[in-house]
């Protein structure tokens, strides 16, 4: 069952530039993270993650236009509207900037969240502007097969923020929040510079006019408020499940535990983030290119290439979460400093629930192809308002690592159940067509 999609998978000369790649990323982010775990403090960087965590908050509107762009650029490409399409982008990243000062200026007058000078607040809005350009742009590369521009962006977003959190503590020659914030600064200004130059090379290709009107339907507002409402109410309630995780570590514990979880679940992501960035870089693109030869019925258009992608995610996923629960212990030592081993507790429990995650995320694929952007954001919504309501009701004594970690892999067995249920229905439905 599996044998023959990964022997197509690893004779395809895209399939292995994808792998490269990934394999590249994994190897330096690990080799940062390490770096960084041995020269910060868990306390600091605790804190670090606080901000992080407020400057996602500010650019919710951007984050749920994600699926949006991804889904309707090959569209665009298709009837030539990418530079109409380019003019909306534009539109939305300049008021995505503005709510960015606002939301700032507010925060520091009020002294809210820790933003308690005027360096904290422009850090953070810098943050959140530049976070918001490479979150637009970054999946366009990989949406049109440019293999090597995409794993260019893959690695400033997977071992990029660790390295240039290093380099910032060793270059100020102290683990402070002031050197840990300027890094992160630098690193977020970065990345969406580099975002928007990829972008620009990409669209200098493309043709400036259209005639007719094919396209301007699925490219309406309509379609945009079919993904946008669903992920944005999606988004907030991730976001505040997010911020109960840090904030409540942070104020029944201390920053230092909310640090340890945070690498936890960073280094879970990132194990993750390789087994999708490989199957997502190669399928994703051709999934989507296949749905697009049907306006009708693009999920019955996708399938082959949808069974595939499936088929070779289970097996990566559960190969992923026993090795976790195999090695956690001989390799904590190894890709963690003396200061956070306590990671070692609860690294098998993050790598199962993240583990059940990137196979869910899998499953919500064949369903955003099918364009239906509500069911898999009901069942995140559900999923993460009970994550959300178990963390808010977990008692302080019990507000620790381990315990908040049993929690999040509870919810992601939820979202799955929820996610299957919707993919059986449409498999149901494009079987019928």
């Amino acid at each position: 069952m599996i044998s023959k999609p990964l022997q197509r998978l690893l004779k395809n000369r895209e399939a292995l530039q994808v792998l490269m790649f990934s394999g590249i990323g994994a190897i330096f982010s690990l080799l940062s993270n390490r770096l960084l775990t041995e020269v910060a403090t868990p306390s600091e960087l605790g804190k670090l993650y606080l901000l992080l965590n407020l400057t996602l908050w500010i650019i919710i509107p951007t984050s749920s236009s994600y699926l949006y762009i991804v889904h309707n650029w090959p569209v665009a490409i298709k009837n030539n509207l990418t530079h109409w399409f380019l003019k909306r982008i534009i539109y939305a990243l300049f008021i995505q900037s503005w709510l960015s000062i606002i939301i700032c200026w507010i925060l520091y007058h009020f002294q809210l969240f820790e933003v308690s000078s005027v360096k904290i607040a422009l850090c953070v809005c810098l943050m959140a502007i530049f976070q918001a350009l490479f979150q637009t742009f970054y999946s366009i590369p990989t949406s049109e097969r440019r293999r090597v521009l995409a794993g260019i962006l893959d690695w400033m977003n997977t071992f990029g923020r660790p390295l240039f959190l290093s380099l910032g503590v060793l270059f100020a020659g102290e683990s402070s929040l002031n050197a840990l914030l300027n890094a992160q600064t630098i690193h977020s200004l970065s990345a969406g510079v580099l975002a928007s130059s990829f972008f620009y090379l990409l669209l200098k290709q493309r043709k400036a006019s259209h005639s007719g009107k094919t396209g301007f339907e699925l490219l309406s507002f309509n379609s945009y408020k079919n993904f946008f409402l669903p992920t944005f109410f999606t988004t907030i309630i991730a976001q505040a499940a997010a911020s109960a995780e840090r904030w409540g570590l942070a104020q029944h514990s201390d920053t230092s535990s909310t640090a340890i979880f945070v690498q936890a679940i960073g280094l879970s992501l990132a194990v993750a983030g390789v087994i999708n960035s490989i199957l997502m870089g190669y399928f994703y693109p051709i999934i989507t290119q296949s749905a697009a030869e049907s306006v009708d019925s693009p999920l019955k258009s996708a399938w082959k290439p949808v069974i595939q992608f499936l088929k070779l995610s289970v097996f990566f996923y559960i190969i992923m979460a026993l090795f976790g629960f195999l090695f956690s212990r001989i390799l904590t030592p190894l890709l963690f400093g003396a200061k956070f081993l306590n990671v070692e507790s609860i690294l098998p429990i993050t790598l199962l629930g993240t583990a059940v995650m990137g196979l869910t995320q899998t499953i919500t694929i064949p369903i955003y192809t099918a364009r239906d952007a509500l069911s898999p954001n009901v069942a995140k919504t559900i999923s993460l308002s009970v994550y959300l309501t178990l963390l808010l009701l977990t008692p302080k004594h019990l507000a620790t690592p381990i315990n908040y970690a049993w929690i999040y892999t509870g919810s992601q067995f939820l979202f799955l159940l929820l996610v299957s249920l919707s993919f059986r229905m449409h498999a149901k439905a494009a079987s019928r067509i």
